[in-house]
């Protein structure tokens, strides 16, 4: 049977209230294509000096397969991005996925990313094998970055877990990309628990600190003693100085982790 042109087929098909699969017939008269957002920035919030990237990918999910009568080099979207303060010159391009390094012009950018068409769809192979179609509706939308002042407070939760028969807690993980710049250093990383706990972590190689936090105690990693490089970690861990008389770890009796920790991260710009 000769190829139908991709818009023709699509547009029978939906019309009609069907898709072809495998030969089937399956009614689909309430198929509604997901919304899409188009793009976004990273990082949301940077610091003085950093690249920050536009950037949208619109089958990062769901690649484009081209097959006979559908050639993903003829369907992808035409996508313009500007920016305001204009941070760089707005830019079209028609294809699936794009991006643009910049230097934000003020402490504040917004960048829209805008479609020429809101219909996408393109050809896909799913997981099973069988051939189909990606079918969405691309929504225009704008991100904003904006220039970190002063500290960023974080709290973190240190879930209980069982180490075969000991208990432990997860580690830190500090804030990055896509949410906030890499490099934010660490300032101070504060016992927020309501009991004391071992604070260790990571600078130079082979350099380890660790300091024993009451509730409330905090470490400063620029306080004498503390290498810079403990500012730059991106993991700390930690562990309950007092037995959690409900935990138990065992085969035996079951496990039943100990009770959460949690810490407070003051982060800012700058070495």
């Amino acid at each position: 049977m000769r190829p139908l042109s991709l818009g023709k087929t699509l547009l029978g098909m939906l019309a009609a209230g069907v898709l072809l699969t495998n030969g089937c017939a399956l009614p689909h008269a309430e198929l509604r294509p997901p919304n899409v957002d188009i793009g976004r920035v990273s990082p949301a919030q940077f610091c003085p000096g950093d690249t920050v990237t536009a950037s949208y990918n619109l089958t990062q999910e769901q690649p484009c397969v081209s097959r006979s009568g559908f050639d993903c080099a003829t369907l992808q979207p035409t996508i313009t991005m500007a920016s305001t303060p204009m941070s760089f010159a707005p830019r079209t391009a028609t294809a699936f996925a794009g991006n643009i390094d910049f230097t934000p012009a003020a402490d504040s950018v917004d960048v829209s990313f805008t479609a020429a068409s809101r219909g996408l769809t393109y050809p896909i192979v799913t997981m099973s094998g069988a051939q189909g179609f990606q079918i969405v509706n691309l929504v225009n939308n704008t991100a904003n970055t904006r220039r970190i002042t002063g500290e960023i407070m974080r709290t973190v939760n240190h879930g209980g877990m069982c180490a075969g028969s000991a208990p432990t807690h997860a580690d830190g993980v500090l804030p990055g990309p896509p949410e906030v710049s890499a490099n934010l250093r660490t300032r101070r990383i504060c016992n927020s628990s309501t009991t004391p706990l071992r604070l260790t972590i990571t600078g130079a190689p082979g350099e380890m600190v660790e300091r024993d936090l009451m509730p409330g105690q905090c470490l400063d990693t620029g306080e004498p003693g503390v290498s810079p490089e403990v500012a730059m970690a991106r993991t700390y861990s930690v562990r309950a100085l007092t037995v959690d008389p409900m935990a138990q770890c065992g085969a035996v009796q079951g496990s039943t982790p100990p009770a959460p920790l949690q810490t407070t991260i003051a982060l800012s710009c700058g070495m």
